[in-house]
C-alpha cells in the first residue's frame, strides 16, 4: 500500500511554515539547482540528504559525507538510512524541517504567495492564529524591507477567518481595501503587505497557484 503524501514544513527563519511537498519516491535536498527541494544556504552541501518513499512509508536518507544530517537530534552517518515518523524532525546542518504526514494534520488554510520575496511558496497555517512580519520570530517571515517586523495577524473568529494589521509602517491591504480594524477574509482573497502580495486559501482549495 502506498503511503499518503508527506510534506517538510520548514522551522527556520525565512522558509519558516513553508511547505515542501514530499510526492516522488526520491526527494533530493541540497544546495544544487538539480534538487528537487532546493536550499540556497552555504551551511548545505550541495546534495546534501534524500527523502525516501516506497511501500512501507518515508525514510531520510543522509549523502554528503561532510554535512550534518540528524533525526530527532541522533546525527545519521553518510549513507545511513532512518524511517519517519509523523512530526519527526530533520535537521540539515542545523536547519530544521519537520515530516508532515498529510492525512494526520488538518491543515486550516493556506497563504499562496503571489508578488513578492516569496513568490511560488505556499504557507500553511495549522494554527488558529499566527503572526506575519520581517521578524526572525514571526510565524511566516517575509525578508522584505518593505514588510515590518511585526506587519499583520490571520487569526480565526467564529468560525471564520480575519486579519489585523499590527501597526505596520506601509499598512496591509485587502483586495485594494486598506485594513483598519480586524477584517473579514473569504477564499481567494488578495492581500498586499509592503511589496509582497498573496492569496489567502481554505483547505478546501486545492489546485495550481494563481497569478496576481
Amino acid at each position: 500500500m502506498i503511503p499518503p503524501d508527506a510534506n517538510l514544513v520548514g522551522l527556520f527563519y525565512a522558509e519558516r511554515n513553508r511547505e515542501f511537498p514530499l510526492r516522488s519516491r526520491v526527494v533530493p535536498v541540497g544546495r544544487g539547482p538539480e534538487n528537487a527541494i532546493r536550499i540556497p544556504d552555504p551551511r548545505i552541501a550541495g546534495r546534501h540528504a534524500r527523502f525516501l518513499r516506497d511501500d512501507r512509508g518515508f525514510a531520510i536518507e543522509a549523502v554528503d559525507e561532510n554535512a550534518v544530517t540528524t533525526l530527532n537530534g541522533d546525527c545519521l552517518a553518510p549513507g545511513e538510512r532512518r524511517d519517519l515518523s509523523h512530526g519527526d524532525v530533520v535537521s540539515l546542518s542545523g536547519l530544521g524541517f519537520r515530516f508532515v504526514l498529510n492525512e494526520d494534520t488538518p491543515v486550516l488554510a493556506w497563504l499562496h504567495v503571489v508578488v513578492g520575496v516569496h513568490r511560488g511558496k505556499r504557507f500553511r497555517i495549522i494554527d488558529p492564529q499566527i503572526r506575519v512580519g520581517r521578524g526572525a520570530d514571526e510565524d511566516i517571515q517575509f525578508p522584505d524591507r518593505t514588510v515590518s517586523r511585526r506587519h499583520c495577524r490571520v487569526f480565526r473568529r467564529d468560525g471564520g477567518w480575519c486579519i489585523e494589521d499590527l501597526g505596520s509602517r506601509n499598512g496591509t491591504i485587502v483586495n485594494g481595501r486598506p485594513v483598519t480594524e480586524a477584517t473579514a477574509l473569504e477564499d481567494g482573497d488578495m492581500v498586499w503587505i509592503g511589496d509582497s502580495g498573496f492569496r489567502f486559501r481554505l483547505d478546501a482549495y486545492v489546485g495550481p497557484i494563481p497569478s496576481a
